[in-house]
């Protein structure tokens, strides 16, 4: 699919493949939003997928006297209204969480498609898990398994009586994903290629999701023990 890989690293030994889901995750959103799990709950700060700050967790700021001077005592934050702008939110560790110039920016709600976003890296991720060295792939997950936990499908029935779901409108909503998940999940695929000599990584940075495969170490050992020169194995 058009536009989903960034680029390609040539590095020795290693090679990496920059990924973009957020054009994948934006149709899942568009076409499937309304069937997946909610997001979870909590304050976002705007490019994250994740809350900075969530329900359970228990969060400060320092008391200002004067309006100027910043004293040691503390009080609990549970709401943005709750934030004074000039100040950073902090946990109980006296990690920073949020910084003043990201105050402006939190929101109950993620401006991003978070959930489409895990469906997209459980798509890649399965691909990556099932190629390079036999043994540490594993086999590729049916999309049931693969997708299924990301689904938010309301029980039939009475209230107060537990019944099965629509399993009609849930496998057309698997059926749905595993499409539109299936141009990415073949750009990655080309990339692992089928060498058995090759491992497999999976990383992250900000919302790109960066594929490696470097040779395995004991190829390596091999060519640094006889003095011959390693060329990737594709």
């Amino acid at each position: 699919m058009a536009g989903l890989l960034d680029f390609i690293i040539d590095i020795p030994c290693v090679k990496q493949m920059r990924v973009d889901p957020m054009p994948t995750a934006s149709l899942i959103e568009a076409v499937v939003g309304e069937y997946l799990l909610p997001p979870a709950e909590g304050i976002y700060f705007r490019g994250k997928t994740e809350p900075v700050m969530t329900p359970l967790g228990v969060y400060h700021q320092h008391k200002i006297i004067n309006g100027i001077h910043r004293t040691k005592e503390t009080y609990v934050i549970t709401r943005i209204d709750q934030i004074d702008p000039h100040l950073p939110v902090m946990d109980l560790d006296a990690n920073v969480v949020v910084t003043p110039h990201q105050i402006p920016f939190l929101s109950y709600k993620p401006p991003l498609p978070v959930v489409a976003l895990k469906i997209v890296e459980a798509a890649v991720k399965d691909v990556v898990d099932s190629h390079g060295m036999e043994e540490y792939r594993s086999k590729p997950r049916h999309p049931e398994s693969l997708y299924g936990r990301f689904i938010n499908l309301p029980v039939r029935g009475d209230v107060g009586m537990v019944a099965p779901i629509d399993t009609t409108v849930r496998d057309a909503v698997i059926d749905q994903i595993t499409e539109l998940a299936s141009g990415i999940r073949s750009d990655v695929k080309s990339f692992c290629g089928e060498n058995p000599w090759v491992i497999h990584f999976l990383k992250q940075h900000h919302l790109e999701l960066i594929v490696e495969k470097s040779v395995d170490w004991r190829l390596i050992d091999f060519h640094n023990r006889t003095g011959t020169k390693l060329e990737f194995y594709e």
